[in-house]
């Protein structure tokens, strides 16, 4: 601030002004560390970290999980309601707006991450160490950092049980031992302890900074001041209080901002160069033939926008969508057995564009069309999973692969698209008719958390199954098993569910689940959907059992569990889960990537059969695993010359080298060694 308000005193007065009215001192040495340091005050931001030092293991930070930003506004009306949650002896001065916002927000955030009881948590308010108050005695132009994060700590079952007086206490007391011997001992202990990293979990750890005296709301390079000034979004695990005066409610307000967990969808098709398109340029082929889909599939080109109770729309802005032309210097038969599962070139062939892998507010489809010097070429496309499912995406690839290849007489699209989610909303009255395992974590607060992966380093890998090999595995099965009633999907499926888990070593009463995602469409269910559909109909029913069932047991009993989790769906399940979403507030599917599994039949999608014009694609589909989610996918192996299904998997390291040593044991071992 104190640089910015140097900035517009230069930019009110350029013919008058000549130097800063605060002149900027930069002398960190203010802030060193005595001689000798001395830790004199506990530091319990920093336990984490030193914890891990002294064990030799890895620090562990926000998962990669992909989140989308919510503010939430607090006007006086909301704070008076908050406060009266308190007993009578908080009512005073000494419990500021930003202590009480602070503690309940970090209460509700426990309770909605439905953590374990007895997990730690923590809450660092950020505190600024300039003026008076804290007794550095700085001088007013220093502009280095002059804060510290202090940190308030409990068990998740008691911050979300106990009354909000109790968050309350503690976020006032981590921000009462701030004074100038503890800023002291904080520079003290980076000299002592290495200058550890502040640790955080984005399970269990929150930070909040109050910049609603900041100032950033007050600059004024001439036009006034602005209609905001601030921190525009969550930082990852921060949040920043601001003020802001709201103009849906005409009022001045503290706003927060927030971050929630949603994901995108990647796929990719290889193209040869076919001899009767030459001199057509793929690029500009499929531009335009895109640019005239989108006419038609004009929410595409909107922003999300994020109501009530988490509940997305679509703003249809006409932004567009974002699309990328590219040049590979290579022919596409150089790639070899990497076209296609696994691809090792993704992050080149669909580029992430930075800022545009948000949710709300940010482009909801991102394409790249890759030009090779052999004339091939990729396409790529990452869709906003809040707008479609695969079935829905395929249906606006076939309108764009239609206008590319009829680019004269094609005027509307073969299967006209239908907007219209109405048809899958909740009932009035909603009720919930079916068990739904999915959402089990995130209702009844379980043992594990609502986010998913961690941040530990995962590896990918492809595992393909012929017919000789899905032969293989379908002998394990007792006789009554050998059946069509067994679909391959259903039988790949339990196999990879029991390799994965005897991989992960998982203690024998763990609960562990398998999702298969499961389609809505057609008549089988009686949704009766019109054929233009395009939005989100699947549904996730989740088989569950214990890790030492599942790793002991024959294959049988894992297809079992498999074949009954997909049997309960029908038209009420879909029903259901629309009606779960309302009466519960819309919960979010709560996975620990080190227990659940999620996968996903794509081998009929047609991602495979997508024409531009230059015929189908060598592969099409899905890329890779995202996360714990297998998307199974049909592919011609070239190296056997034979139609595969390829299930794509991200482990661990060492995991995946044991998930690899389980699954050819399960190929290759005699039946009678079960």
């Amino acid at each position: 601030m104190q640089f910015l308000n140097t900035i517009t005193e230069f930019a009110q007065q350029p013919q008058t002004k000549i130097t800063p009215s605060v002149p900027p001192i930069w002398q960190r040495h203010l802030l060193s560390a005595r001689q000798p340091p001395s830790i004199t005050c506990p530091h319990h931001e920093y336990d984490q970290a030193l914890a891990r030092a002294a064990t030799a293991t890895t620090t562990t930070t926000a998962n990669e999980t992909t989140t989308i930003n919510s503010s939430f506004f607090f006007g006086p009306k909301e704070i008076r309601a908050i406060r009266n949650h308190l007993p009578h002896h908080h009512h005073s001065t000494t419990a500021s707006t930003f202590e009480l916002l602070t503690a309940c927000i970090w209460k509700c955030r426990t309770r909605a991450l439905c953590l374990a009881p007895d997990k730690i948590v923590h809450i660092s308010c950020v505190v600024n160490g300039r003026g008076n108050k804290h007794g550095l005695n700085l001088p007013p132009g220093y502009y280095g950092n002059v804060i510290t994060f202090p940190t308030a700590m409990t068990k998740a079952g008691m911050l979300s049980m106990l009354p909000l007086g109790y968050a309350l206490e503690l976020v006032k007391k981590a921000k009462a031992q701030v004074k100038e011997e503890y800023l002291r001992s904080v520079a003290d202990l980076m000299v002592i302890k290495g200058r550890s990293s502040y640790t955080l979990e984005a399970n269990k750890d929150y930070i909040v900074s109050d910049t609603t005296r900041a100032g950033f709301d007050k600059v004024d390079f001439g036009w006034g001041k602005p209609v905001f000034g601030g921190v525009p979004r969550a930082i990852s695990l921060i949040s920043v209080f601001a003020r802001f005066r709201d103009i849906r409610g005409g009022e001045d307000g503290i706003v927060m901002t927030k971050k929630v967990f949603v994901f995108k969808l990647p796929v990719i098709m290889f193209y040869k160069n076919n001899p009767s398109m030459e001199g057509k340029d793929p690029v500009s082929v499929i531009r335009e033939a895109l640019a005239k889909a989108l006419v038609f599939y004009y929410p595409f080109a909107g922003r999300l926008v994020e109501g009530p109770n988490r509940k997305l729309s679509v703003d249809c802005t006409a932004e567009g969508v974002l699309f990328i032309e590219a040049d590979a210097n290579v022919e596409i038969d150089w790639l070899g057995d990497t076209i296609g599962p696994g691809c090792p070139y993704l992050e080149e062939l669909l580029y992430d564009v930075p800022g545009s892998d948000g949710i709300v507010g940010c482009p909801l489809l991102l394409i790249q069309v890759t030009r090779f010097s052999c004339g091939g070429f990729t396409f790529a496309i990452r869709l906003n999973h809040t707008m479609s499912d695969g079935s829905g995406l395929m249906q606006f690839l076939n309108t764009i692969a239609e206008f590319a290849q009829q680019p004269q007489t094609k005027i509307t699209p073969s299967v006209p698209p239908i907007w219209q989610r109405h048809l899958l909303s909740a009932r009035q009255p909603p009720s919930i008719t079916c068990p739904h395992h999915e959402y089990d974590q995130a209702l009844a607060g379980a043992a594990t958390t609502t986010t998913t992966a961690n941040k530990t380093t995962t590896i990918n890998r492809s595992f393909f199954f012929g017919a000789k090999v899905i032969r293989a595995i379908r002998n394990h099965l007792p006789h009554h098993h050998h059946s069509t009633t067994a679909t391959t999907f259903e039988l790949l499926t339990a196999c990879v569910w029991q390799c994965r888990t005897r991989a992960l070593c998982l203690a024998p009463d763990e609960t562990v689940r398998v999702s298969c995602i499961v389609n809505g469409r057609g008549n089988k269910y009686g949704l009766n959907l019109p054929p233009g559909y395009y939005g989100n109909v699947f549904t996730y029913p989740a088989a569950m059992t214990k890790a030492g069932m599942l790793s002991m047991l024959p294959l049988g009993y894992a297809l079992e569990l498999v074949k009954k989790a997909k049997a309960q769906v029908s038209e009420e399940y879909f029903r259901s889960v629309a009606d779960l979403m309302v009466i519960k507030g819309r919960p979010l599917y709560s996975l620990d990537a080190n227990k659940d599994y999620m996968v996903s039949d794509t081998t009929r999608a047609g991602f495979d059969k997508v024409d531009f014009g230059w015929g189908m694609p060598v592969f099409g589909g899905v890329p890779r695993a995202i996360s714990f989610i297998s998307a199974f996918a049909r592919f011609r192996d070239i190296r056997g010359g034979e139609d595969v299904i390829v299930v794509p998997m991200s482990l661990p390291e060492s995991v995946m080298d044991r998930f690899e040593q389980e699954l050819k044991k399960m190929i290759h071992k005699p039946i009678s060694m079960l």
